[in-house]
């Protein structure tokens, strides 16, 4: 038996692509979007890199950071600007809710920091220093300084810092700031030792003042200042009346002591004062052989 297939008498209908129009829409508002995200980006850099003093994008920046309230990097900007302007108040706000957000980036925080403590000193500037206003700017700007300090590692702007903070009265600060100094550019510069020194003996911490002078004395390689500041390291002790620290510190210096005679003479005082008999004897001992030394040579040379 022949079995016959039946075709399907369905109608197939050819895919529709779309119109020409529609493909031109399409193009057209591609390209629009990609023109749009240049010019955006465009304009973004333009205003990173704007004058602080065009009128003009300072609008558009505060235009701007209304619209995106999250452009950190642009409100750093415009808040220079305001700053540059003179509008400490909108500067100051415009930084504020940087300071605070969860998605702001640590390399803007400290920007935000210090563009926050220049506002806060050029409004200290401002203001009669007899009045009590100035007295709150200062203290206020003292605040933000030891907030700030806490990003920066830079000898230049830390020493900076502490030489504001002496001369605005804040010893502690400036104290906090030479120390830090010391800690991260150990032996860059003997005068830090040497404050930091002064401040620990004028609020009656000598040990801490002559261990500045030891550790300050490991520093230098020149032998005279060496033990110079060894002694004044010694002395301080003494000042104190740490008689035990000083006789023990004598003894772990002594072979960078023992060649000079007032050196010697000096421990000797301190062993007799410190009631250590002993190392005055050890002390004396030293200075006889200096003695004898001494008179060999001239006798060899006459």
């Amino acid at each position: 038996m022949k079995v016959t297939r039946l075709g399907s008498t369905a109608t197939v209908n050819p895919p529709r692509f779309a119109s020409f129009f529609q493909i031109l829409g399409f193009g057209v508002a591609v390209c629009l979007l990609l023109l749009i995200t240049y010019l955006n980006q465009n304009l973004v850099e333009r205003l990173q890199n704007s004058d602080p003093k065009d009128a003009v994008s300072l609008a558009y920046l505060r235009i701007w950071i209304h619209a995106k309230p999250d452009a950190y990097a642009l409100r750093l900007v415009l808040a220079r600007h305001e700053l540059t302007h003179g509008n400490l108040y909108a500067s100051e706000q415009v930084l504020q809710p940087m300071l605070n957000a969860a998605d702001v980036t640590p390399q803007e925080l400290i920007r935000a920091q210090f563009l926050l403590l220049k506002i806060k000193k050029y409004r200290m500037w401002q203001l009669n220093p007899h009045t009590l206003a100035y007295v709150r700017a200062k203290e206020q700007y003292l605040q933000q300084l030891r907030m700030t300090m806490r990003h920066v590692h830079t000898r230049k702007p830390l020493e900076v810092f502490a030489q504001e903070a002496m001369a605005l009265g804040d010893a502690t600060l400036s104290y906090d700031l030479y120390a830090q100094l010391i800690q991260d550019h150990r032996c860059a510069e003997r005068s830090w030792y040497e404050k930091v020194a002064q401040l620990d003996i004028g609020t009656g911490h000598y040990r801490q003042a002559a261990k500045r002078y030891f550790d300050v004395a490991a520093c230098t390689r020149d032998a005279t200042q060496q033990r110079a500041d060894i002694l004044t390291g010694l002395q301080t002790l003494m000042a104190g009346h740490h008689l035990q620290d000083a006789a023990r510190a004598s003894e772990q210096y002594f072979s960078v002591l023992r060649d000079d005679r007032e050196a010697l003479m000096f421990l000797t005082r301190l062993a007799l004062a410190s009631n250590h008999p002993e190392l005055a004897e050890k002390y004396v001992a030293r200075l006889l052989q200096q003695r004898i030394h001494r008179t060999h040579s001239l006798q060899e040379n006459d």
